[in-house]
């Protein structure tokens, strides 16, 4: 049977694990605690609505196909980390 892991132990694997996940690339902390933390993938890029339909009356509705990728895939995704009293990781998709 699995031991039950110290406070420290607990916080050592959560700080590991956030650096793996922060290594990935393209992530940063939002929240964390002594065993849990949310952490934000992605980059929100944002580009005025004005500029958009600016863009889009130049190009003659030619813009609205990236207008519409760009509210699909333009969006940061948070994923919530936490570690158990067994050391056991839980990595959730929050969005």
């Amino acid at each position: 049977m699995t031991e039950q892991k110290t406070a420290d132990q607990r916080k050592a694997i959560l700080s590991q694990t956030i650096q793996n996940e922060v290594a990935k690339g393209n992530s940063r902390i939002e929240t964390r605690g002594d065993y849990d933390a949310v952490i934000v993938r992605g980059r929100k890029i944002n580009i005025p609505t004005w500029v958009h339909v600016i863009l889009t009356l130049v190009s003659v509705g030619l813009w609205i196909p990236v207008w519409i990728l760009h509210a699909i895939f333009d969006r940061e995704k948070r994923v919530s980390i936490s570690v158990d009293e067994y050391g056991a990781t839980n990595i959730q998709n929050l969005n």
